[in-house]
């Protein structure tokens, strides 16, 4: 059994601390403003050097006295919350999909190794801590490239708690496959006229049929996770006796892979063609974002594997998880598919579920996370020295 396990349940006092403190500061994705002012002081107390984002968003820190010879592992948390309407029309923002545990775990696991790490004279690999911002909005890990976070990066590696429909307290999965994700938004245009006399006008009534039918003959073949479907549809009328002329949807994509996301794009809008083939609606697109499915490397599968069996043992290893939800870290690899790369899933029993403004979990899994983490870590970085 790791020996990290026994570390984490001694720091458990700190490790509780830094999660209430974190929790205690929800922030909005780019507004983590005193997130990452506490994520510095407490790198500052371990003797680091944090060095602030732009926008004091985010934070990164390299353990020292290392040339990165044998490369740079970088352990990566995200930190921002999420904004929730609520039924009696209030507006919350929180932590509900767990960011304040993973930057938690995150803390707890710089805070381990660099005690190790200053025993240590030699260090070929480096190793760095990278607080992401706004993973929310999918547009962090683009910063964190953008500001050099990732130069010299090797290995990356992460972790996230998991429902508990998928995975249980005080088991693991060794990497969670991702959906890739897309948002499409149309604007369809066609004539305005009055209700009394429709053959003057051009509704885009029929542009937003032919949007449904498209996108249900597109979905009926498809296996989850992949799916189609329309999650907006609104015309900019709101008279009972004018024809609208203009029309927004809303498409959300998700698929196994981005060339499976390609096929169900292109066969979306032939089949959306097809139908309007003799109507006068013109249709525009434009992709809101898109987020591509994991790059893992087998062998870091492998590592994450061993180090899941070693803290919680073989019996709570679970398998490889498919699962429809998207993230933002695999934008790392997509800008650098030369990375050696995993995203762990956590068992935490998750409730009722992420995003969920009620969302809880057991916090015990904190402890777990941070032996798993850490034990991953030291396996890379013993292989690369």
């Amino acid at each position: 059994m790791s020996d990290f396990l026994e570390i984490a349940k001694a720091n458990l006092l700190l490790i509780n601390n830094d999660f209430q403190q974190l929790h205690a500061r929800p922030e909005l994705a780019f507004e983590e403003w005193e997130t990452t002012k506490y994520i510095a002081e407490q790198i500052e107390d371990m003797g680091l050097e944090p060095r602030i984002l732009s926008d004091s968003d985010g934070v990164i820190v390299d353990f020292p006295n290392s040339n990165n010879s044998a490369g740079l592992l970088a352990i990566r948390a995200d930190i921002d919350a999420l904004r929730h309407c609520l039924t009696d029309g209030s507006e919350i923002t929180i932590h509900s999909c767990g960011h304040d545990a993973n930057a938690t775990m995150a803390l707890a696991v710089c805070r381990i190794l660099y005690q190790r790490w200053q025993q240590i004279k030699h260090h070929p690999m480096g190793l760095r801590f990278i607080f992401q911002p706004a993973e929310e909005n999918v547009s962090g890990a683009k910063k964190v490239i953008a500001e050099g976070g990732l130069n010299d990066v090797t290995h990356i590696i992460a972790i996230h708690m998991r429902p508990k429909a998928e995975a249980l307290m005080g088991k693991a999965t060794p990497g969670v496959c991702h959906s890739s994700v897309m948002a499409v938004d149309i604007t369809i245009n066609g004539v305005s006229a009055h209700g009394g006399w429709p053959q003057q006008g051009v509704s885009v009534i029929e542009g937003i049929k032919a949007v449904i039918l498209g996108v249900e003959k597109a979905a009926a073949d498809l296996t989850w996770p992949a799916s189609v479907k329309v999650t907006v549809a609104r015309t900019v009328n709101t008279i009972y006796n004018i024809i609208p002329d203009r029309a927004n949807m809303t498409l959300d994509f998700r698929a196994h892979d981005s060339a499976e996301m390609e096929t169900i794009w292109r066969q979306v809008q032939e089949n959306i063609a097809d139908t309007l083939a003799q109507s006068k609606v013109k249709i525009e697109y434009n992709k809101r974002f898109f987020i591509p499915g994991p790059l893992y490397d087998n062998h870091m599968l492998e590592l994450s594997q061993q180090a899941i069996k070693e803290v919680l043992g073989e019996e709570n290893l679970l398998p490889f998880l498919y699962t429809a939800g998207a993230e933002d870290f695999h934008c790392y690899t997509h800008a650098r598919n030369d990375l050696n790369a995993v995203y762990l899933g956590l068992g935490a029993d998750v409730v009722p579920g992420l995003h969920n403004p009620q969302m809880s979990f057991n916090h015990d899994a904190l402890i777990n996370g941070v032996a798993i983490m850490a034990t991953l870590a030291e396996k890379i970085l013993n292989e690369n020295q």
